[in-house]
Parts: C-alpha cells; sequence; structure tokens
C-alpha cells in the first residue's frame, strides 16, 4: 500500500490494463520506477513551499519519479521533463495534517499574515 491512493489501485475488473501498460512500456523502451511514501511526501512539500503548488500525493509521484530518475543518472542533465502535477492537496488534507507539523495557529488578521509570511520568506514582497 502507499500514500499515494490512485496509483495504488489493484485493477480488480480491469486486470489487462496493467498488462498493456507493462506491454507499451517495453516496447517503447521506457521504463518504470517506483518511490517511497516519504519521498512522496518530500516532493509534496517541496512543490507547495518552492512552486506554491499543493497537491495530492499521487499527483507528487511524477515528480518524485523524475527527482528520482534524475539523482541515478537515468535522464540526460540536459533534459526537460514534464511533470502533470493534476490533483489538489484538498483532496488529501488529513494525511497532510498526520506528516506535516502544524504552526502555532495565527490570528485571522492581515497583520499577523504578513508577519508569519516574513518570518517564512522575508524576500516575499507583501
Amino acid at each position: 500500500t502507499t500514500i499515494a491512493s490512485a496509483v495504488s489501485d489493484p485493477l480488480t475488473g480491469y486486470e489487462q490494463d496493467g498488462d498493456y501498460t507493462l506491454r507499451h512500456i517495453i516496447e517503447s523502451g521506457g521504463m518504470a520506477l517506483s518511490v517511497s511514501d516519504e519521498q512522496i511526501m518530500r516532493m509534496a512539500e517541496l512543490l507547495a513551499s518552492k512552486e506554491g503548488v499543493y497537491c495530492e500525493s499521487t499527483a507528487a509521484v511524477s515528480a518524485a519519479v523524475a527527482q528520482k530518475m534524475s539523482a541515478e543518472g537515468l535522464v540526460h542533465a540536459d533534459s526537460s521533463i514534464v511533470c502533470l502535477v493534476t490533483g489538489s492537496g484538498l483532496k488529501d488534507t488529513d494525511l497532510y495534517a498526520r506528516h506535516t507539523p502544524l504552526s502555532e495557529p495565527l490570528d485571522a488578521t492581515e497583520e499577523a499574515i504578513d508577519a508569519f509570511i516574513r518570518k517564512v520568506d522575508p524576500t516575499i514582497p507583501l
């Protein structure tokens, strides 16, 4: 099992889809890699903190795999990689609450929010 529920599908009732996918990976000279739940969560956190993308865990899988491929030298350094990150983090709020340490609650005022943003990243213009 995995935290990336959409890719943890046992294909019950459409088992042939797994064979179809595997056949096309092999015929095209492609590859399939796995990543750990920890790698998925780290990528989801990286996408949120560096790119402003709050994605569900499954949506972070492609970027986590791309990072693994790069680290293992499976792609050329000058390659362009496109990762589709389409699922909203709002689908996984319980998961993120379990895996991400929460800060103290903020007052719902502009001043409190601005102070928090300055603390997190003073380079962000307010």
